[in-house]
């Protein structure tokens, strides 16, 4: 079992290659947000490269037009 993350990075839309991986290496954990992510049109995170690095994320919410976990995941 791992260790609880140190660092959370929120959002994490903006990552290049290298910074998925350094990211991934380092134990953080993405936290994401994609009701707030697709409503300001910031892009999609690059989980599937972030997970085949070996990371974690979480899906959560900071929005202020709709609190709502179903519609987070969806």
């Amino acid at each position: 079992m791992r260790p609880p993350a140190t660092v959370i990075v929120i959002h994490a839309t903006h990552t290049r290659e290298q910074e998925i991986r350094a990211l991934a290496a380092s134990d953080a954990v993405a936290g994401l947000c994609p009701l707030t992510e697709a409503s300001l049109g910031d892009g999609v995170f690059k989980a599937a490269d972030f997970v085949a690095a070996g990371g974690r994320f979480g899906v959560g919410t900071d929005s202020n037009i709709q609190i709502d976990a179903a519609a987070e995941l969806r």
